[in-house]
């Protein structure tokens, strides 16, 4: 075990060996799988993917970063203190949500095991052999009973009722997200707003799925106000103060708001708190190590969007505007 200033070291030194911008715009003018494979190549991460072929295995190249970034945090969570181990522990448990949602909705879609595998991203204990044994029951019921955290199972059971009755994906999803919404403040309170931002998008969802919002959100004093709201656009205006003005101003007064839009305005928010995060506060605050995992995975994701883009003959300039650390 080594110590968490250790860990400190670590981050950095690896945050310091991202990508350039000039090495995404690199990235970026392939115009098609085998140039991009080429200039792979002449990155840090051309051994990482050196194993697979852009062409012909663009699902194992996604797996093989996303494993590199589920490899990290093992190993920060080895070498870390109790008091690390502890929060890299809760950390994961936000990953395997997101994972189960996968999941769940890979089989209420009928897509194939190997489409749902494709989705996952894997962290610290939970790792493509430990979804693949989930994978054996193909039952969405059978799944939310093998939960062994008895807080998410609880969530999952309760929207179970409401899903068999509707139908829709959408009781299990908003589950899902509600015991996300729970468990974030705990592992870090820079999560806070964060939270607070993702409930205000799920009203805006259910206003534009036209359902009713409060039977899939936990009432609080701070969203209950949007709950009668009747459009996106009049619900971002309810909260045109403070720090929510500087993300929902440019969408307020709209008659279409594009939630994908506003969605991403929220994630780039979070995203530039946790490299302010990463970048002042010490050491010995654990903050440090979240926002050095939330930077690094939003860094493979956007590799694994470029990827995407280039194998569906996106333009750069959409490609680009997909892109979340690139940004930063």
């Amino acid at each position: 075990m080594f110590g968490d200033g250790y860990l400190y070291g670590r981050a950095h030194g690896i945050i310091g060996k991202v990508l350039t911008t000039n090495q995404i715009n690199f990235l970026l003018t392939s115009s098609n799988l085998k140039e991009l494979q080429a200039s792979f190549r002449q990155t840090q991460y051309g051994p990482i993917v050196q194993n697979a072929n852009f062409v012909t295995e663009m699902p194992k190249v996604a797996r093989l970063l996303k494993e590199y970034f589920a490899n990290i945090v093992s190993t920060f969570y080895v070498q870390g203190s109790q008091r690390a181990k502890e929060k890299i522990d809760l950390y994961s448990q936000k990953f395997h949500a997101e994972n189960i949602r996968y999941i769940l909705r890979g089989l209420y879609m009928g897509q194939s095991q190997e489409e749902i595998l494709g989705s996952i991203f894997p962290i610290a204990k939970y790792s493509y052999s430990f979804y693949e044994k989930i994978l054996h029951s193909t039952s969405i019921s059978e799944i939310i009973k093998k939960q062994t955290n008895s807080s998410f199972k609880i969530f999952l059971k309760q929207a179970y009722f409401e899903f068999e009755k509707t139908g829709r994906f959408v009781p299990l999803d908003s589950a899902i997200d509600q015991y996300e919404y729970s468990i974030l403040p705990e592992i870090s309170t820079e999560y806070k707003t964060y939270v607070n931002l993702k409930n205000i998008l799920w009203v805006c969802r259910c206003i534009d799925l036209g359902i009713l919002p409060y039977r899939y959100i936990k009432p609080t004093k701070f969203i209950t106000k949007a709950l009668d709201a009747t459009s996106v656009s009049e619900i971002l205006s309810m909260y045109n103060f403070g720090v929510y003005r500087k993300i929902f101003s440019p969408f307020i007064g709209k008659k279409d708001v594009p939630l994908h839009d506003v969605e991403f305005a929220v994630e780039f928010f979070q995203l530039k708190k946790w490299n302010k995060v990463f970048r002042i506060k010490p050491f010995y605050d654990l903050d440090v190590l979240i926002a050095f995992f939330e930077l690094k995975y939003a860094e493979v994701s956007d590799l694994i969007r470029i990827i995407v883009g280039v194998n569906s003959n996106f333009s750069q300039e959409e490609i680009e505007k997909s892109l979340l650390f690139y940004k930063l």
